[in-house]
């Protein structure tokens, strides 16, 4: 009885392989039908204003400056912070000295890099 119920999650795994390898040919096959039989109409509502009331003057696919993806990058890693310090307070109690050192140790280096950050004026554009 127990070798049956191994047996069922094989399948289940299996099956759920499977199903993800057809959804995903799917999804790509109709992804590449759609871009090369896309048509083009303009549309009135299209080329008129936003309603910020700026006229629509360039393309949408313009250069982003690396500044936006420099700030990107330094929020994720100051989130992941966050990530990491949160369930070490929740279980604060139940930790010894040892994992409270080593918190220490990746909170100073954590420091020292927003530090390094403010120095080389990472943050000002």
């Amino acid at each position: 009885m127990l070798e049956l119920s191994y047996l069922f999650n094989y399948y289940l795994t299996f099956f759920y392989v499977i199903f993800a390898l057809f959804l995903s040919l799917v999804l790509l096959t109709l992804s590449v039908v759609l871009r090369y039989t896309q048509i083009s109409f303009p549309d009135v509502e299209m080329s008129s204003s936003y309603e910020c009331g700026f006229l629509p003057f360039d393309k949408s696919r313009t250069k982003i400056e690396v500044k936006f993806f420099m700030i990107a990058l330094l929020f994720i890693i100051f989130d992941l912070e966050i990530i990491f310090i949160y369930p070490w307070a929740l279980c604060l109690s139940l930790f010894s000295g040892m994992q409270f050192f080593f918190m220490l140790i990746f909170l100073t280096v954590l420091v020292f890099s927003f530090m390094y950050e403010w120095y080389e004026n990472a943050l000002n554009f």
